[in-house]
């Protein structure tokens, strides 16, 4: 499990406003730390501010973001979101620390999806994976700009050693995708190559793995393997809810 942690602040007027309001409604904030969204939303968005390491307070709003991801979602469907979870998945097993951030990650699904939907089966989320993974690595290698603030990007910071790393690996999960999913009927082969990209989120279970039928057809013909349809999201979707409230003292998935 990984949590996205970023440090927000408001100007106090408005922090007492939230507060009033929260407390008219019967919240008591000495007994739960969490800002309801209702309240959450009241604040402009010239009003948040973002915790920099280097820049200091910096006007930042993750609504903006997370409207963003929540409108993809509602254009291109909730594969959207599960192809994100896998890709959190990946990264967490990958580096347990560093500075991909899995936001980044689920601008490169989305930019996938507005440019190759129509290819994409809804019913298909190993397929959907490896066509996001087959993009990733050029999406790492080039600047990633942020899609809700103009002039900002997802991947600043990044050092060329970095980045080097980020794409080297995704060149990998790309061909360990390819392989499992397209290449080979031995159930403990496929296993093998996806556990290596994401650890103990893949089923350990063989019986689970069902070797497809005529591996020679191309990718878009094959069943799903069972290695991504049973027990891996249903993992990573009991580490994370889709019905966050804005600000939660757990932290969790926001957008994801």
């Amino acid at each position: 499990m990984h949590t996205d942690l970023a440090l927000y602040s408001v100007p106090d007027t408005d922090f007492q406003r939230i507060v009033k309001d929260a407390q008219s409604r019967g919240v008591d904030f000495t007994a739960e730390l969490m800002m309801e969204d209702t309240a959450y939303r009241m604040l402009s968005h010239d009003e948040m501010m973002l915790a920099h390491r280097n820049d200091g307070w910096m006007k930042s709003d993750p609504r903006k973001l997370e409207d963003w991801f929540v409108e993809a979602v509602k254009q291109y469907g909730e594969q959207v979101r599960t192809v994100s979870r896998y890709l959190k998945g990946w990264k967490d097993f990958q580096w347990p620390e560093g500075r991909l951030a899995s936001i980044a990650l689920m601008a490169a699904v989305v930019s996938v999806f507005e440019k190759a939907s129509a290819e994409i089966a809804s019913d298909r989320d190993d397929l959907a994976l490896l066509r996001v993974a087959e993009d990733l690595p050029d999406f790492l290698a080039n600047d990633i700009p942020n899609p809700v603030v103009e002039g900002a990007r997802l991947d600043q910071g990044w050092s060329p050693e970095e980045r080097s790393d980020f794409v080297a690996k995704a060149r990998v999960l790309a061909e360990r995708l390819k392989n499992a999913l397209t290449q080979t009927s031995d159930r403990v082969a496929a296993f093998e190559a996806l556990q290596n990209q994401f650890g103990g989120r893949i089923p350990d279970d063989l019986t689970l793995y069902v070797p497809d039928a005529g591996l020679e057809t191309k990718a878009s013909e094959l069943a799903a393997p069972a290695a991504l349809t049973l027990g891996m999201v249903d993992k990573v979707e009991a580490e994370q809810s889709n019905d966050l409230a804005a600000v939660n003292k757990q932290g969790g998935g926001r957008y994801g």
